[in-house]
């Protein structure tokens, strides 16, 4: 189903006299009222603040789709909301409910929300409409297909070739990309059929040398990507072209390679702002940063700040999931919230389940569902959260799951160490069925990551050693 989000980057709105957030690289579709912060009253007490967030703060759709958005107004007893198109009927309609609908044109366009009690109070999102590209060479539905561009070898116990973060683009879900163990990046533009090896301009051999295990796509400059590469091209790499040329964002005189060597293993955007991203490490840190660390930038790379993280010592796969401008989590054995950028951090792990996926299977911003609800794999299961401060395990769903993705009022879910692969509707989270896995796979050639194409109904998965996949969804 055409109509897919894709959460990013939108410009906030302004209240009261508040600061607006700035344009498309900045905010989070809120607002806040008196500026923001803690208001004074009268009398010397502090008052709450007033804000309205949009969700999603970006959504990418096709012309004439459909996608949801909702709004939560804080700090105020009505919370009602109305909705309204910035550009009027040329760019598009939505309902009371917050269903926004594109129009059969291509652009970009604006929703707001403002609200009912404060009608000084809004937030805005950006609505990013493209022709969905062609994918008319699909398999049978309900039938796996191989479709890996490259074959992997195993030599001397170290992997080659493997198929790994695999994500699907944000502004044509027919454009799907792929990093891989050695072999560089790879672009399809016809839902995997054919690919393409990107990476042939500058630094281009570097990519070909690395294990690519991490994936931040940027929803609002098209071409933009960032990737973490493990072993031989050790690092975070940026392209701004589409894949062709990449730069190492870490030279040798840097910070983050005097305490880690480069060896990171996890890129996070925030869902708020595209230009603001966190990435983990994959090994322990040195002073003065020890035992743990993280590093923060919010110019795109340009640059960093380093912060403490929460765990006594590195653990394989642990990794950040940004929230918004202050918010993060950590995600490893157990989950911890930092809601001052790092500053001090929370326990927040629910209760009935540990060992939290981020790290190396981050490929997009941490999964969120149409009302806003955010969604973490775990060994037990899977957490949701409505505001990604209090966490719970979804009831009667235990098994360990580690590969998520979202789109089209589905739900999928797969783990890394076994062919297990899961599916639910957003609407019913505690209803899962099983996918059969495809034929001949080893039992134990798991997917750590997974995608989903809502427009044309495609899952994808990447299972190292054992290729990828793709899968249309009846």
């Amino acid at each position: 189903m055409a109509g897919s989000s894709t959460a990013g980057a939108a410009s906030g709105g302004t209240g009261n006299g508040g600061a607006s957030s700035g344009g498309a690289s900045s905010g989070g579709g809120s607002s806040t009222g008196g500026g923001g912060g803690l208001a004074t009253g009268g009398s010397g007490e502090q008052m709450p603040s007033v804000s309205l967030t949009v969700s999603p703060t970006v959504a990418h759709v096709a012309p004439g789709a459909t996608v949801q958005f909702s709004a939560k107004v804080t700090g105020l007893a009505d919370t009602a909301s109305t909705w309204a198109v910035k550009e009027g009927a040329s760019g598009g309609s939505i309902s009371a409910t917050g269903l926004y609908t594109a129009p059969s044109t291509t652009g970009t366009f604006h929703v707001v929300a403002t609200s009912h009690a404060d009608p000084s109070i809004t937030g805005t999102a950006t609505v990013i409409s493209n022709v969905v590209g062609n994918c008319s060479n699909l398999p049978t539905s309900g039938k796996w297909e191989s479709i890996s561009p490259v074959v992997a070898t195993i030599g001397d116990g170290s992997g080659q070739n493997f198929a790994e973060g695999i994500v699907v683009d944000p502004f044509d879900p027919a454009t799907v990309w792929l990093g891989t163990g050695f072999a560089g990046v790879f672009k399809s533009t016809d839902c995997g059929a054919t690919w393409t090896h990107v990476n042939t301009g500058r630094n281009g051999a570097a990519m070909d040398n690395g294990s690519h295990v991490s994936i931040a796509l940027d929803p609002v400059d098209k071409g933009t990507m960032y990737t973490v590469s493990l072993f031989g091209a050790w690092g975070l790499w940026k392209t701004t072209n589409g894949g062709v040329d990449w730069d190492q964002l870490f030279d040798n005189n840097s910070e983050v390679f005097k305490i880690t060597a480069n060896a990171i293993d996890a890129v996070s955007m925030d869902p708020t702002d595209h230009k603001h991203l966190v990435i983990g490490m994959h090994t322990n840190c040195n002073a003065p940063y020890a035992p743990t660390c993280a590093a923060e930038t919010r110019d795109g790379g340009a640059t960093w700040t380093i912060v403490k993280t929460p765990n006594e010592n590195w653990e394989e796969g642990a990794g950040p999931w940004v929230l918004d401008a202050k918010s993060w989590l950590y995600a490893g054995l157990d989950l911890f919230l930092t809601k001052d950028s790092g500053a001090t951090w929370a326990k927040v792990t629910p209760s009935g389940t540990w060992g939290f996926s981020g790290g190396e299977v981050a490929v997009h911003s941490i999964p969120r569902a149409a009302d806003g609800t955010y969604f973490l794999t775990s060994s037990q299961g899977i957490a949701r959260s409505s505001d990604g401060y209090s966490w719970s395990v979804i009831p009667m769903f235990t098994k360990r799951v580690v590969g998520f993705a979202i789109g089209g009022g589905r739900l999928f879910a797969s783990d890394a160490w076994s062919t297990s692969y899961y599916m639910a509707s957003e609407s019913n989270p505690t209803a899962w069925m099983t996918i059969p896995a495809p034929e001949g796979l080893p039992p134990e050639a798991g997917a750590p990551y997974v995608d989903y194409d809502a427009a044309h109904h495609v899952l994808y998965s990447a299972n190292f050693a054992a290729g990828l996949w793709r899968l249309v969804i009846p």
